[in-house]
Protein backbone atom coordinates (compact mmCIF):
# COMPACT_ATOMS: atom_id res chain seq x y z
CA UNK A 1 0.00 0.00 0.00
CA UNK A 2 1.02 3.51 -0.41
CA UNK A 3 -0.07 5.85 2.22
CA UNK A 4 -0.23 9.49 1.59
CA UNK A 5 -2.42 12.83 2.55
CA UNK A 6 -5.46 14.18 0.96
CA UNK A 7 -7.28 17.89 1.84
CA UNK A 8 -10.66 16.91 2.81
CA UNK A 9 -13.63 19.44 3.84
CA UNK A 10 -13.13 17.55 7.36
CA UNK A 11 -9.42 18.70 7.19
CA UNK A 12 -6.51 16.54 6.12
CA UNK A 13 -6.68 12.43 5.88
CA UNK A 14 -4.28 9.42 5.58
CA UNK A 15 -5.94 7.50 2.67
CA UNK A 16 -4.17 4.36 1.51
CA UNK A 17 -3.85 3.10 -2.02
CA UNK A 18 -2.75 -0.07 -3.67
CA UNK A 19 0.90 -0.01 -4.95
CA UNK A 20 0.87 1.09 -8.70
CA UNK A 21 3.30 -2.52 -9.59
CA UNK A 22 -0.10 -3.70 -9.08
CA UNK A 23 -1.39 -2.40 -11.92
CA UNK A 24 0.54 -4.64 -15.01
CA UNK A 25 -0.91 -7.74 -13.19
CA UNK A 26 -4.56 -7.01 -14.33
CA UNK A 27 -5.49 -9.20 -17.58
CA UNK A 28 -6.98 -7.77 -20.27
CA UNK A 29 -8.54 -10.72 -21.71
CA UNK A 30 -10.39 -11.44 -18.34
CA UNK A 31 -11.72 -7.94 -17.94
CA UNK A 32 -15.70 -6.65 -17.76
CA UNK A 33 -17.00 -3.50 -17.73
CA UNK A 34 -20.65 -2.38 -16.75
CA UNK A 35 -22.60 1.24 -16.42
CA UNK A 36 -26.24 1.66 -15.60
CA UNK A 37 -28.59 1.06 -12.75
CA UNK A 38 -27.76 -0.42 -9.45
CA UNK A 39 -30.86 -3.08 -10.71
CA UNK A 40 -29.27 -3.94 -13.90
CA UNK A 41 -26.20 -3.81 -12.61
CA UNK A 42 -27.09 -6.44 -9.98
CA UNK A 43 -28.57 -8.71 -12.88
CA UNK A 44 -25.34 -7.79 -15.17
CA UNK A 45 -23.08 -8.65 -12.52
CA UNK A 46 -24.70 -12.23 -12.05
CA UNK A 47 -24.65 -13.06 -15.52
CA UNK A 48 -20.72 -12.68 -15.52
CA UNK A 49 -19.95 -16.32 -13.80
CA UNK A 50 -17.20 -17.05 -11.57
CA UNK A 51 -13.62 -15.40 -12.08
CA UNK A 52 -10.11 -17.20 -10.60
CA UNK A 53 -9.29 -16.21 -7.14
CA UNK A 54 -7.29 -13.55 -7.39
CA UNK A 55 -9.53 -10.34 -8.94
CA UNK A 56 -9.85 -6.88 -8.85
CA UNK A 57 -13.20 -5.28 -8.85
CA UNK A 58 -13.93 -1.20 -8.68
CA UNK A 59 -17.12 -0.05 -7.77
CA UNK A 60 -18.60 3.42 -8.25
CA UNK A 61 -22.16 4.46 -7.18
CA UNK A 62 -23.50 7.52 -7.10
CA UNK A 63 -27.00 9.16 -6.36
CA UNK A 64 -26.88 6.84 -3.26
CA UNK A 65 -29.91 8.13 -0.92
CA UNK A 66 -29.78 8.11 3.13
CA UNK A 67 -30.55 5.61 4.20
CA UNK A 68 -29.62 2.83 1.78
CA UNK A 69 -27.93 -0.25 2.50
CA UNK A 70 -25.79 -1.60 -0.49
CA UNK A 71 -24.22 -5.16 -0.18
CA UNK A 72 -21.90 -7.12 -2.51
CA UNK A 73 -21.21 -10.56 -1.82
CA UNK A 74 -18.10 -12.93 -2.99
CA UNK A 75 -19.29 -15.86 -3.49
CA UNK A 76 -16.61 -18.94 -3.30
CA UNK A 77 -19.67 -21.96 -4.00
CA UNK A 78 -20.14 -24.75 -1.58
CA UNK A 79 -21.82 -21.85 0.32
CA UNK A 80 -18.81 -20.20 1.12
CA UNK A 81 -19.55 -16.21 1.16
CA UNK A 82 -18.09 -13.12 2.45
CA UNK A 83 -21.02 -10.22 2.31
CA UNK A 84 -19.46 -6.30 2.40
CA UNK A 85 -22.50 -3.91 3.70
CA UNK A 86 -22.38 -0.40 3.20
CA UNK A 87 -25.18 1.16 5.30
CA UNK A 88 -25.90 4.74 3.84
CA UNK A 89 -28.19 5.50 7.63
CA UNK A 90 -24.54 5.07 10.02
CA UNK A 91 -22.05 5.56 7.53
CA UNK A 92 -20.53 2.04 8.50
CA UNK A 93 -19.67 -0.89 6.20
CA UNK A 94 -20.09 -4.24 7.66
CA UNK A 95 -17.51 -7.56 6.36
CA UNK A 96 -18.90 -10.41 7.10
CA UNK A 97 -16.29 -13.10 7.14
CA UNK A 98 -18.47 -16.18 8.67
CA UNK A 99 -19.24 -18.12 6.01
CA UNK A 100 -15.75 -18.42 4.36
CA UNK A 101 -14.70 -21.83 4.54
CA UNK A 102 -12.20 -22.74 6.94
CA UNK A 103 -12.98 -20.66 9.86
CA UNK A 104 -13.05 -23.71 12.47
CA UNK A 105 -8.95 -23.09 13.88
CA UNK A 106 -10.27 -20.35 16.03
CA UNK A 107 -13.25 -19.44 17.70
CA UNK A 108 -12.72 -15.72 17.22
CA UNK A 109 -11.85 -15.82 13.69
CA UNK A 110 -15.04 -16.13 12.40
CA UNK A 111 -16.30 -12.54 12.71
CA UNK A 112 -18.27 -9.48 11.53
CA UNK A 113 -15.95 -6.68 11.48
CA UNK A 114 -16.78 -2.81 10.97
CA UNK A 115 -15.71 0.19 9.54
CA UNK A 116 -17.33 3.90 9.61
CA UNK A 117 -16.88 5.50 6.05
CA UNK A 118 -18.03 9.34 4.38
CA UNK A 119 -20.72 9.06 1.88
CA UNK A 120 -21.46 13.13 2.27
CA UNK A 121 -21.65 13.17 -1.39
CA UNK A 122 -24.34 10.46 -1.89
CA UNK A 123 -21.20 8.40 -3.62
CA UNK A 124 -19.42 5.11 -2.98
CA UNK A 125 -16.25 4.24 -4.27
CA UNK A 126 -14.76 1.21 -3.94
CA UNK A 127 -11.75 -1.13 -4.80
CA UNK A 128 -11.63 -4.82 -3.79
CA UNK A 129 -8.87 -6.95 -4.49
CA UNK A 130 -9.01 -10.12 -3.83
CA UNK A 131 -6.56 -12.98 -3.91
CA UNK A 132 -6.46 -16.89 -2.52
CA UNK A 133 -6.43 -15.73 1.27
CA UNK A 134 -7.24 -11.93 1.54
CA UNK A 135 -9.49 -9.16 0.95
CA UNK A 136 -8.64 -5.69 0.50
CA UNK A 137 -11.06 -2.91 1.14
CA UNK A 138 -9.93 0.92 -0.25
CA UNK A 139 -13.56 2.81 0.12
CA UNK A 140 -13.82 6.09 -1.15
CA UNK A 141 -10.33 6.43 -2.71
CA UNK A 142 -8.66 4.77 -0.05
CA UNK A 143 -10.19 7.10 3.16
CA UNK A 144 -11.23 3.92 4.59
CA UNK A 145 -9.33 0.58 4.29
CA UNK A 146 -10.06 -2.42 5.84
CA UNK A 147 -8.45 -6.11 5.68
CA UNK A 148 -9.27 -9.19 6.15
CA UNK A 149 -7.91 -12.80 5.84
CA UNK A 150 -10.08 -15.54 4.33
CA UNK A 151 -9.24 -18.57 3.28
CA UNK A 152 -11.98 -20.18 0.85
CA UNK A 153 -12.25 -24.01 -0.07
CA UNK A 154 -12.41 -23.16 -3.29
CA UNK A 155 -10.82 -21.05 -6.28
CA UNK A 156 -13.89 -19.56 -7.94
CA UNK A 157 -14.97 -16.16 -6.93
CA UNK A 158 -18.79 -14.81 -8.39
CA UNK A 159 -19.93 -11.33 -7.18
CA UNK A 160 -23.34 -10.04 -6.56
CA UNK A 161 -24.78 -6.79 -5.85
CA UNK A 162 -28.18 -5.86 -4.11
CA UNK A 163 -29.93 -2.99 -2.23
CA UNK A 164 -32.64 -3.34 0.21
CA UNK A 165 -34.61 -0.46 -1.89
CA UNK A 166 -32.83 0.17 -5.29
CA UNK A 167 -33.99 3.73 -6.60
CA UNK A 168 -32.10 5.83 -8.98
CA UNK A 169 -28.54 4.81 -7.64
CA UNK A 170 -26.03 4.58 -10.89
CA UNK A 171 -23.81 2.02 -10.89
CA UNK A 172 -19.93 1.70 -12.75
CA UNK A 173 -18.34 -1.75 -12.16
CA UNK A 174 -14.67 -2.75 -13.86
CA UNK A 175 -13.89 -6.27 -13.02
CA UNK A 176 -10.14 -7.54 -13.56
CA UNK A 177 -8.51 -11.31 -13.05
CA UNK A 178 -5.10 -10.21 -11.60
CA UNK A 179 -2.16 -13.14 -13.64
CA UNK A 180 0.70 -14.85 -13.03
CA UNK A 181 3.71 -12.75 -11.55
CA UNK A 182 5.71 -15.09 -14.14
CA UNK A 183 7.31 -13.08 -16.55
CA UNK A 184 6.17 -9.32 -14.84
CA UNK A 185 9.42 -7.16 -13.86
Amino acid sequence: RVASLKKTPRGYCLIQTPVAELLPYRSVDESRWYRGSLSEASVWLTKQGHFGPAVIVDVAIENVKLGQRITIAVDAGSGETINITFDFHSGRVLVDRTQTGNTSFADNFSAVHAALFDFAAGRLSLQLLLDVNSLELFIQGGETVISEQVFFTSSIRRFSLNAEHPLSETVTIELHSLGSSKGKA
